[in-house]
């Protein structure tokens, strides 16, 4: 009874926080969002999927098509203000929750189910996200029902659930990219479970075929326009324009802004230069490949720098205050503030670095920080806990979890780390209770 009136008073919570945000102050927009909604006009007035405002229109391959394919949906039917996008964007996002309840109740017991959907109505990522034209929460159900799909797998050892699982995850893909790999993350702890099993084999191989069936039509449009099969431009700019710069701050002491600039000069050289080769101007397709190739060279060259900083931005993801997202995205403070990790690796004295940080925050941010701190710090325990169990399907949501950790690299951006908030915190809730469970055992000792 108690449970059912907290989560009633959340929702009610919830639904006031939208009407606030979204019909009085009307914030939809982010950096990214007027990209998304380019492509989806284009999608609805010419029929291209092309990110150029005039005819001709070029075939893009930057960002995938699932999220502007959503928000030209919605043009379709003839809702126009934005405001039905963010609205339908909260109702995705509370049948998620439902979602995460129902079969979270079966996978991961009652008590860690139930804690888990009051975070997931209180927390800041959740708060903010689906009030903007952002892929997070349309990409998040198609994530975690395909983790959830590979539970009901286990359970009933049944192939139709990978089939759906596969599925899921491919139109995860394309909404995000970021997910690409992790099929292959998931189906080697399937098999490794399992590994002489014939029929698991033949499982997982069910598994990727569906995946790639879903993923397959974007493939061939952008085979039929740039004769390669192509996914997404993402990864080769993040290399370019975060990696690389961020790694010649530490070796150099250039300016993010500089190194920015650097890479973007070496671009436009490389792309001058395969033009006049070939007699013709360079494809999108081709301007990814030059970024890539532009990044791998520079990376090259500091090889331990980079990995001392992939180490660095996952700890800063991993400990990201999600606050500041709901801070940013709806101006609540404009102050700029840097990440506890970054300030102490600019200090000269670390305990100095983090006084120094703390000093800096409001009371608010800083309980979150705090909080934060705390979550990493179980979620690392139940992560150590995970790993001496054999259970296939915590395996699989620890790593789908530390996946989406590692791969904003030095960047450490903890809106990586969103979609797979709740698996996070689910760690920590296992961690949390396995050092109660020790702690009781040694008292009554």
């Amino acid at each position: 009874m108690r449970f059912s009136i907290l989560v009633t008073f959340l929702v009610v919570a919830r639904i006031s926080a939208f009407l606030y945000f979204v019909m009085i102050e009307g914030q939809y927009m982010t950096f990214d969002s007027q990209s998304y909604l380019t492509l989806a006009k284009n999608l609805v007035e010419h029929g291209v999927f092309s990110s150029d405002s005039i005819a001709p229109f070029s075939a893009h391959v930057w960002r995938t098509p699932g999220y502007p394919f959503f928000l030209a949906f919605i043009d379709l039917l003839g809702l126009k203000n934005l405001y039905w996008v963010v609205f339908l964007q909260e109702l995705v996002y509370g049948g998620f929750v439902y979602i995460y309840y129902r079969y979270g109740q079966l996978l991961f017991g009652v008590k860690i189910a139930r804690i888990g959907l009051v975070f997931l109505l209180i927390e800041p990522g959740g708060l903010a996200f689906p009030k903007l034209i952002m892929t997070e929460t349309l990409f998040m159900p198609f994530l975690l029902g395909g983790v959830f799909a590979v539970g009901y797998y286990l359970k009933h050892k049944h192939w139709k659930y990978l089939m759906i699982a596969g599925v899921l995850m491919g139109i995860g893909a394309l909404i995000r990219p970021a997910i690409l790999y992790l099929p292959i993350v998931v189906a080697g702890v399937l098999i490794v479970c399992n590994f002489f099993n014939r029929k698991r084999w033949l499982h997982v191989g069910v598994f990727f075929f569906a995946f790639v069936i879903a993923i397959s039509p974007w493939l061939i449009r952008n085979y039929v326009h740039y004769q390669k099969i192509y996914f997404s431009g993402q990864s080769s700019f993040g290399l370019a324009y975060f990696h690389v710069p961020m790694i010649l701050e530490s070796e150099k002491n250039l300016p993010f802004e500089e190194g920015w600039k650097y890479v973007a000069q070496r671009v436009r050289v490389k792309s001058k230069q395969l033009a006049q080769a070939q007699g013709k101007p360079v494809s999108p397709l081709q301007v990814h490949e030059i970024e890539k190739q532009v990044a791998l060279e520079e990376l090259a060259k500091y090889p331990q720098t980079y990995a001392k900083r992939w180490l660095i931005g996952m700890l800063k993801c991993m400990t990201s205050p999600l606050i500041i997202e709901l801070y940013d995205d709806f101006k609540i403070s404009r102050d700029q503030r840097l990440h506890l990790m970054e300030e102490i690796s600019k200090a000269d004295n670390p305990l100095a670095g983090i006084f120094n940080y703390l000093l800096k925050q409001d009371r608010l941010y800083l309980l979150d920080v705090i909080f934060s701190l705390f979550l990493a710090a179980f979620a690392l325990i139940g992560a150590v806990n995970i790993s001496l169990r054999k259970n296939c399907f915590l395996w699989i949501v620890m790593l789908t979890t530390f996946y989406f950790i590692s791969i904003p690299g030095p960047f450490g951006h903890g809106r990586f780390r969103e979609p797979v908030e709740v698996f996070w915190f689910v760690l920590a809730l296992i961690g949390f209770f396995w050092v109660k469970t020790k702690m009781e055992r040694l008292f009554q000792k």
